[in-house]
């Protein structure tokens, strides 16, 4: 099987360099290494044809557009030609197996019912191992209570929140695959992509959508043998109102989406927001409290036929290319 791995980047040459050469050093080398540059200057470009210009697998796309991390994804897709498609974070760095080990499931499955295969994140502990420390306790049981998203089975909530299975020792089937470590065929492209409609690719939940609309058509699996660091870079990303704000409406974005559209959900879905009220008031975190309100009013402001004028509104607060709106993982 032809293998791509999918980097996409916004002004962290540093941590790039370090995820392509934890790549190049894997057991079973990818065919390709596709680098999507979404920065703001030409800096990475530089830094790969300074420091890696003896890499023959490494392909450099520069993105044409305000670049989010959502239509990124496509445009490496676009440019790949591998059978399996890997996708990582450019502040990652693989365990010399990770390749081989997200490989081997795909080649295992030879009816092609398995879709997508997600590796796991060997940083992140479950709450079950650290259950001791009050802090992690509360916060687990307002994430419980509140219909967050929480260390569980990979399956999604009734709020339309993922559940993290990370750190779970035995493979499984999952719905939800992270995007900072997720593979998928190449066929799966052929009816989907990650979605651009939101806000021009600004999703913030753009993986869990993906995953979610995978798993309605194929099979979705976690292998904790696939292994990989992520340590999230403070680079390029958006402020904590803003994020707080967008995780509300873009997790409201997909509810409409995906899930039926009744009582059942949408109640979970307004409980999971007072939910994310609850976590910032306990971690004294205003800013946070003020993004969740503003983006709970948002919704509410606009119901039902209206929905198709709520973009616009938010596109008007959020410019693209400014520097409202940063976000990468």
């Amino acid at each position: 099987m032809k293998t791509s791995v999918i980097i996409c980047t916004k002004n962290r040459p540093a941590e790039l360099a370090k995820c392509i050469k934890s790549v190049e050093s894997q057991s079973l080398t990818p065919d390709e290494i596709v680098v999507v540059d979404g920065g703001d200057t030409q800096v990475t470009q530089l830094k790969l044809q300074g420091e890696m210009n003896n890499i023959s697998k490494l392909k450099y796309v520069r993105s044409n557009r305000p670049s989010y991390l959502t239509a990124d994804r496509n445009i490496g897709v676009k440019n790949s030609t591998g059978d399996i498609i890997v996708f990582v974070d450019d502040d990652t760095i693989l365990d010399r197996s990770f390749l081989k080990e997200i490989v081997s499931v795909f080649e295992r499955d030879a009816d092609k019912r398995i879709g997508g295969v997600m590796g796991q994140i060997a940083n992140i502990q479950r709450v079950e191992s650290i259950f001791k420390n009050p802090q992690t306790t509360l916060r687990h049981l307002v994430q419980s209570v509140f219909l967050l998203p929480k260390t569980g089975d990979g399956r999604f909530l009734a709020s339309g929140s993922p559940t993290y299975v990370h750190g779970a020792n035995t493979p499984r089937y999952v719905e939800f695959l992270s995007g900072c470590c997720m593979a998928y065929r190449k066929e799966v492209f052929e009816c989907l992509e990650f979605d651009e409609g939101f806000l021009e690719g600004h999703l913030y939940t753009d993986d869990e959508d993906f995953s979610y609309r995978v798993s309605r058509k194929y099979c979705n699996v976690y292998t904790p043998y696939a292994k990989l660091t992520h340590n999230p870079s403070p680079i390029g990303r958006d402020r904590k109102y803003v994020r707080a704000k967008m995780t509300v409406l873009g997790r409201h974005y997909l509810l409409r989406k995906n899930f039926p559209h009744n009582t059942r959900h949408v109640a979970a879905f307004w409980w999971s927001v007072i939910g994310l009220f609850i976590l910032a008031l306990s971690a004294a975190d205003k800013e946070s409290a003020r993004g969740v309100i503003n983006g709970a009013t948002c919704i509410l402001n606009l119901h039902g036929s209206q929905w198709h004028r709520y973009e616009p509104k938010i596109i008007a607060q959020f410019q693209p290319g400014s520097s409202q709106l940063t976000r990468y993982h």
